[in-house]
């Protein structure tokens, strides 16, 4: 099967409520707000797990995983694991733990919890 030359982006929208997971294998891009079933009986949190980038404007309840870089711009409540980056941005607030490779927070952005920083990218585990 032949390779599409358009990257793969979902956006979910400004006024959109996914209750669920998210799964995709590009980026995603989160302007509405993304959490868990209330007692879905899982014991993985996770609710956004890309093979690209995560984008967040919006809000997310849960844990969120990528293979490239996470950006937060609105808010965050679980933890994050990124194999590359994570940026936290001057309108950013995020309450979780992180793991990743690089961590950059700006002049205005919120972090509570904690900061696990791995130069292996192989050591960012699930």
């Amino acid at each position: 099967m032949k390779s599409s030359k358009y990257s793969s982006i979902m956006i979910i929208s400004p006024d959109s409520l996914i209750e669920g997971r998210i799964l995709a294998k590009g980026d995603i891009e989160i302007l509405g707000k993304v959490q868990c079933f209330e007692g879905n009986g899982t014991r993985n949190p996770r609710v956004v797990d890309s093979g690209g980038n995560i984008i967040i404007h919006g809000e997310v309840v849960g844990d969120v995983k990528c293979v490239k870089n996470v950006s937060i711009s609105g808010k965050l409540v679980g933890n994050i694991v990124s194999a590359k980056e994570v940026l936290i941005s001057p309108t950013g607030i995020v309450t979780g733990n992180i793991h990743t490779c690089r961590f950059k927070i700006a002049d205005g952005g919120h972090f509570k919890g904690n900061l696990d920083i791995s130069d292996d990218i192989n050591d960012i585990d699930e």
